[in-house]
């Protein structure tokens, strides 16, 4: 009986060394990449700003891309970096009963997940 329950300390001392540990790389990961999840909200809404007016949404399930290009040369967005480091991006606009938008952008130790290099070509809309 003594000898079961010192392993069952050491089992729960184990847990929640691992808990901590976990957690602990889990906060570093979201500290890490706070700044590039900011960057992505800013163009997500530098997006919203350019398409308010005039602008034809998509329907029928298309999406349309809104490069970063697109933006800068619209005079929207003056420069899309972290840490006086240039980046790359663009919004994917989609309707299924209300228009989404999400950014992906391209840094030089950051992509988001499910960049696609081709969409930041401006004649792939």
């Amino acid at each position: 009986m003594d000898k079961l329950k010192k392993v069952s300390v050491i089992w729960g001392i184990v847990a929640v060394l691992l808990f901590a540990f976990l957690t602990t790389m889990g906060f570093m990961y979201k500290n890490k990449t706070k700044k590039y999840k900011d960057l992505e909200k800013k163009l997500v809404e530098v997006t919203k700003s350019y398409t308010a007016t005039d602008f034809n949404f998509p329907v029928n399930g298309k999406n349309i891309i809104i490069t970063y290009n697109e933006l800068h040369d619209n005079n929207m967005i003056d420069k899309l970096e972290v840490d006086s480091k240039k980046c790359d991006g663009y919004v994917k606009l989609t309707f299924d009963n209300v228009t989404e938008y999400k950014a992906y952008i391209k840094c030089d130790k950051y992509q988001t997940h499910g960049f696609e290099g081709k969409n930041l070509d401006s004649n792939n809309k």
